[in-house]
């Protein structure tokens, strides 16, 4: 009988200390149940407007320009330059090429190696177009 009255009372005291416990389990089970679905994301919506050099939707970015290319045309091509002056020579914009390699590249352990920003320059004549244009290249290196 000390048997039975012994599991009798761990039953008991199992259960006043299950729920004595329990309700202090709810909240941080709760927490992190709000918490996870805070995490939820959605699908990231194409982006309307032009396209950007490097943008590996539009095949054309990545493309030459060309002498007589218009403002518009450039603008379609390759986004909003970085920089744009006037100089003697006419209105320039300036493109940086590579920053998504840049950026990339500078989230490596331990890449020590500098990378180079490459760089196109767009000089427009008064009549709006492309009368020459300096283009960097890739290197391999």
């Amino acid at each position: 009988m000390k048997t039975a009255q012994g599991e009798d009372n761990f039953v008991k005291a199992s259960r006043a200390f299950h729920q004595q416990h329990a309700s202090r389990m709810r909240y941080p089970c709760i927490l992190i149940a709000l918490a996870l679905a805070g995490c939820a994301t959605t699908e990231p919506q194409p982006q309307a407007g032009p396209s950007r050099v490097g943008d590996i939707s539009n095949p054309e970015a990545e493309g030459r320009p060309f002498v007589g290319m218009t403002k518009d045309q450039a603008l379609a091509r390759y986004g909003q330059p970085k920089k744009q002056t006037i100089t003697d020579e006419g209105e320039n914009w300036v493109y940086i090429l590579n920053t998504g390699e840049i950026i990339g590249k500078a989230f490596i352990p331990f890449n020590f190696k500098p990378t180079v920003p490459r760089t196109g320059v767009l000089v427009f004549a008064p009549d709006g177009r492309v009368k020459k244009f300096n283009w960097d290249t890739e290197t391999n290196g």
